[in-house]
Formats: C-alpha cells, structure tokens, sequence
C-alpha cells in the first residue's frame, strides 16, 4: 500500500539561513534532480518539490519502511550538506497529516501573513514542474487538484 509523505521546513521552526541552506530551486530541481532518482532504485512512485522564501517541502508516494530515510539522504546530497544537520531541521508527516498540511498551505493558513495569495500560485508552479518531469502521476494529481 502506498502512502503519502510530507517532509519540510518552515518559517515556524527554520531560519532563513537554514530554509536557504535546504532550498530546492527550479534550476537545481531540473539539472540535479535530486528526488527523482529515488525512484529508479526506491519505493517512491511520485514526488513534488515546493520550494519557496518560507517554505521547502517534498510531497511524495511511496511504499516501504524507508522512504523518509530515502528523501533526507538525496535532500542531503542534493544541497551539499550533512543528513543530520537535515534531520534536525524538519518535520515528518504521513497520510492524513501530511494531506491536512498540505491544504493549509494551499489556503494560506500556515504563511507568515494568514490569506497570502502567492502560496498558492508556488504550490501550482510546483506541480506543473513535478508533471513536467514526469514525478507527479495519478496520486499526487488528485491530490494536488
């Protein structure tokens, strides 16, 4: 059975010298592409990047015991930096959780400024981007509509 992951940082328990450190830029998301290659070798089905001055999250489906592991080592390497400094920046949320924050972030309920428009117009940015490379598929479609 496959589920939902969200693994991020935010404006609530980041600085911005940290969220800068992690982010996940378009240019590096499309060149480097660091997610997707968990998913020649790993349980991942789909991923999204949401990369933003407040926020990074990846949104992703997969299936086995590892998958979190998986995205903070490629998160990681991605950016150059020590798994542990990662781990120690994040949160972890699955299924339910991970859907529920999703959604306030869609909304704007979780921006610096409650009703911030921009949000939403990153989160469809970060979608198009993810169905462009081919990392967003039925799951992550549904979800993100």
């Amino acid at each position: 059975m496959s589920h939902i992951y969200l693994i991020g940082m935010n404006h609530r328990g980041s600085s911005v010298a940290v969220r800068e450190r992690f982010a996940l830029s378009d240019p590096m998301w499309k060149t480097k592409r660091p997610i997707p290659i968990t998913m020649e070798s790993g349980g991942i089905s789909e991923v999204a990047v949401i990369s933003t001055c407040n926020r990074v999250e990846i949104v992703a489906v997969g299936q086995g015991d590892n998958i979190a592991e998986d995205l903070l080592q490629h998160w990681a390497a991605a950016v150059s930096a020590p798994v542990e400094e990662l781990r120690g920046a994040v949160y972890i949320l699955k299924d339910l959780e991970a859907v529920e924050h999703l959604f306030r972030v869609a909304s704007s309920l979780d921006s610096m400024i409650i009703g911030e428009p921009q949000i939403l117009g990153q989160i469809k940015d970060a979608f198009r981007l993810a169905v462009e490379l081919g990392t967003a598929k039925a799951i992550l479609t549904r979800l993100f509509h």
